[in-house]
């Protein structure tokens, strides 16, 4: 019978301090973790992307011809680091992912324009 007690007082002592946890739990930790979601997420309207698409667009082509020029060495960091100011003073908050997917597509659309200029330019001055 002492057992039975013991084992019931046990189990309610258990049940209780879950209780605790779990009113704690709510009241402070998932607001917490709440706020730290709502933190780091980021909304963003198509229009700003389009206009993310742009401005990493131009400097794309910019780092490029500075890079030719030899007045840039690290083309990458460049357009990551102007491409975050810029946005930055226009509103435009993107993660370093989201703005390098931009670049990386802004940089193949910018080859395959260099490439059909070049494969196009005549020989000579004759053509």
């Amino acid at each position: 019978m002492t057992n039975e007690i013991l084992t019931n007082l046990v189990y309610t002592f258990i049940l209780f301090g879950i209780s605790i946890l779990g009113i704690f739990l709510k009241s402070y930790v998932i607001p917490l973790i709440k706020a730290k979601m709502e933190q780091h997420n980021i909304t963003i309207t198509q229009d700003q992307i389009e206009v993310a698409k742009q401005v990493v667009s131009v400097l794309v082509e910019s780092a490029y011809r500075l890079g030719i020029a030899g007045k840039l060495d690290d083309m990458k960091t460049y357009v990551m680091t102007q491409a975050k100011t810029q946005l930055r003073e226009l509103g435009i908050e993107l993660t370093d992912e989201m703005l390098d997917n931009i670049r990386r597509a802004a940089l193949v659309e910018w080859e395959a324009t260099v490439k059909e200029i070049n494969d196009n330019e005549p020989l000579n001055d004759e053509g």
